[in-house]
């Protein structure tokens, strides 16, 4: 799962205060990008007790053991904690992706049952917007991402790590600005123009002083 945030006030921002046309239209392309996504259907419902949610269970254990992130539980607990710390001027965008050691290997309508009752689980419920998967890398990387890399092509806090065992690169053809694992996030800053990038590996919460920041300069 890769994660994008964005300021939904921006474009008012940078059109009546700042001028300038090339921020405008990076805002559009990154609003447009976002716009071609295709939002996950959120209707779907599964009792916590259902024989389907064992069976769901099985199917999302991941099949590389070694390179399952044991801190899924608190990236998604974070992420919800700055969204809603922000709750109008920040939007927290989720990509789900099945590249990385192929752990989300559930169908689109099973993905929020999946973080309800399976990882993280125990009813999480994410606050932010949960689109359909994609791929994040290769040939067919969607837009949003192929337009992210391009901007951003390593994470500000790792410019040099990419994935370490060559049987995870699953996709083609290969670049050095591709996701290497998921979790990586992008902030994306009142411009429209994508601000910073963050490896897996750096916390969650750790991006706040960089809103923060963001923030500040939108009231200049």
């Amino acid at each position: 799962m890769e994660f994008l945030e964005i300021f939904p006030d921006s474009f008012h921002y940078t059109y009546s205060g700042i001028g300038n046309a090339k921020m405008i239209l990076a805002f559009i392309r990154m609003t447009e990008l976002v716009l071609e996504a295709n939002r996950l259907e959120l209707d779907c419902t599964l009792p916590a007790d259902s024989d389907d949610v064992g069976a769901l269970k099985a199917e999302q254990e991941p099949k590389y053991n070694a390179l399952c992130s044991c801190t899924t539980p608190r990236d998604y607990s974070q992420l919800n904690q700055l969204q809603s710390s922000y709750p109008h001027r920040l939007v927290v965008l989720a990509f789900p992706c099945n590249q990385f050691g192929y752990q989300e290997n559930c169908r689109n309508g099973e993905i929020l049952n999946s973080l309800k009752h399976v990882r993280p689980g125990g009813g999480f419920e994410p606050l932010c917007t949960v689109f359909e998967k994609c791929d994040v890398n290769g040939a067919l990387t969607h837009p949003v991402f192929a337009y992210l890399k391009d901007k951003l092509p390593y994470p500000d806090d790792d410019q040099f790590s990419f994935m370490q065992d060559p049987k995870f690169l699953v996709w083609s053809p290969i670049s050095r600005s591709d996701i290497s694992w998921n979790f990586e996030k992008f902030l994306v800053g009142p411009d429209g123009d994508p601000f910073k990038r963050y490896s897996k590996n750096f916390e969650t919460i750790n991006i706040e002083p960089d809103i923060q920041r963001l923030l500040r300069l939108t009231k200049n």
